[in-house]
Formats: C-alpha cells, structure tokens, sequence
C-alpha cells in the first residue's frame, strides 16, 4: 500500500517516520467526511465544532429537512424498520449525524453543527429498545453485561450505543451516516484541502509509500483525506484495511478490508 505500516508482512518495510510526514492536513471536506479511522495511524478527538457549511442552497436543503424529512432524496438503507423514529432521518443524505440523548432529546448534523429536534421525543424504554435492535444488526450483543458497543450496519453506517450504568440516566445512541460518494484527490484540491499543504507534497508521499500520521478534530475530514491518498496508490499495489469498525471506502481494484 502507498500508506504502510512499518515492515507489514504483506507489504514490505516501509521507510522511517519523519516529521515532515505528519502534517497536519486538517481542513474539512465538502460534504459528509467520515471520521475516527486509521490505516497506519490516525489520532482523533472529539473536540472541536465542525464549519459551517457554505451556500444558498445547502442552506435551503438544510430548511426542508427540518419541515419535512420524508421530503428529501433517500439514503439507501439496509433495513429502513430497524432505526424506528429515526428511520426518516437516517435517510436524509443530506444528515452526517443523528444522536439520542439520555433525557430522550433527539440531535441532528447537516455538517453545520449538531441541531435539536424539539418536535421529537424517545422515551427512556423505547431507546433502550431501539439502541438494542441497533446494535444487534451489526451483529454484536448490548446489555447490562456490555453496556457500550460500536457496530457497523451496512455500507458503513455506524452505530454506538450506550446503555446503565455506564449511562446512569438513560440509553445513548449516535449514528454516524457515510457520505454518499467518496472523493478523490483531485476532488479535495478543488475544494481547498491543501492550501497549507500542497498537492505535490501528498502525492509524493504516496508515491514513496511513507508513514503518515492523520489527526484531527471529529468531522475534520481525516478519513475523507485517507481514503483518497490510499485510492490514489497504484492499481498494483494490495492495500489492507485494519479498522475496529469498518468504515473506509477506498475506490482501489485490490483492496482487503478487515475488521478487529
């Protein structure tokens, strides 16, 4: 792979880490950027408020969704009936992020930041219900014995629940919608990703398949940015995926995903 673990059996040694390696390439992309994955290495924190987005008409799509979910273009969902009450929000390309909190207040991103939804309410039973179903989809267990669980549904969808008494209140639940497509480097110029950092400076990276550190706040567009330095690999060369929940796209012909 272009972005490689120090000597990985499957790939050869890669050359040492410097500090050049690891700047920092942070600005947002457009869009839903996915977030908390890593390759090689990928440092994240939940700090941070994301940008606004940008323009009239994002804006206005933000304003129907909130009238009207149902409205919208539909999210390809893998079982609309299991996300329950969110089901219509889930399905909004245009959400990034749903959240359940304990007091039974629901939340929802459009990239501008987190938003309640005061017509909304989730009883305490019902979202323990709900964050169960959830949770069980992506083929793990949530109770009293694991009461915090993170799971994959779909095609990258990303559930985390959290129940009592790690929760003394009441169930948490957030979900983390992926974007529609994934963008490339070309895409992520254009939208001014590397204006601290030049274009030339990651692709030469690749090209001598350095290590390189990604950090950032949530929603910075660390995984946006990973996944389009890995898809512009070579097509001979074999990338592998290792993520603790599985949520990289990578558009590359040989590319092997594992979960741990």
């Amino acid at each position: 792979t272009a972005v490689a673990a120090p000597n990985s059996p499957q790939l050869g040694a890669a050359p040492p880490f410097n500090r050049r390696d690891a700047a920092v390439l942070s600005r947002r992309a457009p869009g839903r950027p996915l977030a908390h994955r890593a390759v090689v290495a990928q440092a994240s924190t939940d700090q941070g408020r994301r940008r606004p987005c940008s323009g009239r008409r994002r804006e206005a799509h933000a304003v129907q969704s909130e009238r009207d979910p149902r409205a919208l273009p539909g999210r390809a969902l893998p079982d609309r009936a299991i996300f329950g009450p969110l089901a219509a929000y889930v399905a909004d390309s245009a959400v990034t992020d749903v959240f359940v909190n304990p007091d039974g207040s629901l939340w929802i991103d459009r990239g501008a930041g987190a938003e309640p939804q005061p017509r909304i309410r989730i009883p305490a039973g019902e979202a323990r219900e709900l964050a169960v179903r959830l949770v069980a989809a992506g083929g793990r267990h949530l109770d009293e014995a694991t009461p915090a669980a993170d799971v994959r549904i779909g095609a990258g969808i990303r559930v985390h629940g959290v129940l009592p008494p790690v929760s003394p209140d009441a169930a948490v639940l957030s979900i983390r919608l992926p974007r529609e497509a994934a963008l490339d480097l070309d895409a992520l110029e254009r939208a001014g990703m590397f204006d601290r950092v030049t274009r030339s400076s990651a692709d030469e990276l690749v090209r001598r398949r350095a290590n390189v550190l990604v950090t950032g706040a949530a929603g910075a567009g660390k995984t946006t940015l990973l996944g389009a330095l890995l898809a512009s690999a070579p097509p001979g060369e074999r990338i592998v995926l290792v993520e603790d929940v599985a949520e990289l796209r990578v558009p590359h012909p040989h590319v092997v995903r594992l979960e741990a």
